[in-house]
């Protein structure tokens, strides 16, 4: 199997060092394209020329420069191509962006599969896997016509992100040796389990309403429940938006999490650890939010604040429960509803002194609170979900992977 993703990866090569003329070409009146062109030609030639290297010095340095550079790479000449064919043809804007989906779920498993999987070290692979996030956070979207306002909203938001990222999870998983669980029966299955994977479901469902409605309570009876949604304008546009957060955000959460859970495995309470540092990443990846021309640093701060209790919950949820589907279903609530129900002031709590501020403050502690009880009731369901992850396919797996992680 790996023999034909390396010739899959000749290929991508091959096929990419050909855009690379193409555009070198098309936008040599352009400096910086030019260069950015030429610097692509270079490395993706010298990724092809030392396909068949024996010397492990060198595999070592072209594995390296392959996962720091194939991935933005493809996904860039990738983008280009599609918008030079939606330019040209663009009446056939509905099959070019067919061809794009199903192109962007598979440019990006050959490099996964064969070289993001020769990473052992949990620190490196954490990296990897954040660095190939912002990557395809950074990666602009492309325009279709007008008339194909179905498509724009589609492409300008993640979901196709959470489907490559389901994917990519599989294939990562597998070549680290582990089981893909994104659903899997929690280990100790009793009363309080139910009792207490009921109340943090229906938590977190109540807090993806509570997050983008109470900022706009106009007393404490429509702060914690009885919001108003008059205002609130849902369109496919929210909806995608939903839809990649959930499935995107929450899918790579996953795919962190069982790294850091893996790395702090020998820990007493390694699980919390991996919970917070998974959390840390996540929140702080927001500062890419900066990239928006409304945004302040001081906006954003509080978003990676806030994003920080929301996500430990997440990771909580999906941890103690064994079921990835409940903290998609949970994000994806919180930002449709938070993109269709524009915030105007600060509501009534700027009769108490900054409004933005303790609003803040409400929505990183209300959902910590529910994610530390869970924690505090659930510890032995918690630290038994987090062993049965990190799990080895097979037995002959489980040495192997112990002295790789060391």
């Amino acid at each position: 199997m790996k023999k034909s993703w390396r010739n899959a990866f000749n290929i991508q090569l091959l096929f990419n060092l050909v855009l690379a003329i193409f555009f070198i070409i098309l936008n040599h009146k352009n400096i910086v394209f030019l260069l950015q062109n030429l610097f692509a030609f270079i490395f993706l030639g010298l990724f092809y020329l030392t396909r068949n290297t024996q010397k492990s010095s060198l595999q070592r340095v072209r594995t390296i420069y392959i996962i720091a550079l194939s991935p933005l790479i493809f996904i860039t000449y990738l983008r280009n191509l599609i918008g030079v064919l939606v330019q040209n043809f663009s009446q056939l804007s509905f099959l070019i962006a067919v061809f794009y989906v199903l192109s962007y779920l598979l440019v990006l498993i050959p490099v996964t599969t064969l070289y993001f999987t020769k990473i052992t070290n949990t620190f490196w692979r954490f990296a990897a896997v954040t660095y190939l996030t912002i990557t395809l956070l950074l990666t602009h979207s492309v325009h279709f016509p007008e008339e194909y306002s179905f498509l724009n909203n589609f492409f300008s938001t993640t979901t196709l992100y959470g489907f490559i990222y389901l994917i990519l999870a599989y294939f990562l998983m597998k070549g680290w040796g582990l089981k893909f669980r994104p659903v899997f029966k929690p280990q100790i299955l009793s009363k309080s389990f139910y009792v207490l994977a009921t109340f943090i479901a229906l938590f977190s469902i109540w807090f993806a309403f509570f997050e983008p409605l109470s900022f706009k309570a106009y007393d404490w009876g429509t702060f914690f429940f009885n919001w108003d949604m008059s205002t609130s304008i849902p369109s496919w546009k929210e909806f995608f938006v939903g839809v990649g957060a959930g499935l995107f955000e929450e899918t790579e959460r996953y795919i962190i999490l069982v790294i850091l859970l893996f790395g702090f495995r020998k820990m007493k309470n390694g699980y919390l650890l991996a919970i917070l540092v998974g959390s840390l990443q996540f929140s702080l990846t927001h500062y890419l939010n900066l990239r928006e021309p409304s945004a302040t640093f001081n906006t954003v701060s509080l978003q990676v604040i806030y994003t920080l209790g929301f996500g430990i919950l997440m990771a909580t949820l999906f941890l103690y429960t064994g079921q990835l589907w409940l903290p998609v279903l949970a994000h994806f609530l919180l930002d449709f509803i938070s993109f269709s129900s524009p915030s105007t002031g600060s509501g009534f709590l700027s009769l108490y002194g900054n409004g933005e501020l303790l609003y803040t403050a409400f929505i990183t502690i209300i959902p910590l609170i529910g994610a530390l009880l869970v924690i505090a009731l659930g510890n032995k369901q918690l630290k038994a979900n987090a062993r049965y992850l990190i799990q080895p396919r097979n037995a002959a797996l489980e040495s192997q992977l112990s002295l790789q992680a060391e």
